[in-house]
């Protein structure tokens, strides 16, 4: 469920219907040719699963891996993304 006490409803249905930058895909392709590309973001747990189905949506096969830093949770730990990224 993506609903919380810090994430309403309304934030869930932007985070599905968000748009992609323009020339993102074709930047991260080339990029990918060089890089293993990962993404680091400081989203909530409970908003993981409508992230992934987003990047798979838009970028599917791009990222190695995803990071959730799990910010301003009410459960959970949270991660700095300084410190994934280590």
């Amino acid at each position: 469920m993506c609903v919380t006490e810090r994430t309403p409803a309304l934030t869930c249905v932007r985070l599905a219907d968000a748009a992609v930058a323009a020339g993102a895909f074709e930047t991260l392709c080339s990029l990918s040719q060089s890089c293993d590309l990962v993404v680091v973001t400081s989203r909530q747990h409970v908003i993981q699963d409508l992230t992934l189905e987003w990047l798979d949506r838009h970028y599917a096969g791009l990222f190695e891996e995803v990071y959730f830093g799990n910010h301003f949770a009410l459960q959970g730990a949270s991660r700095k993304k300084s410190d994934i990224c280590k």
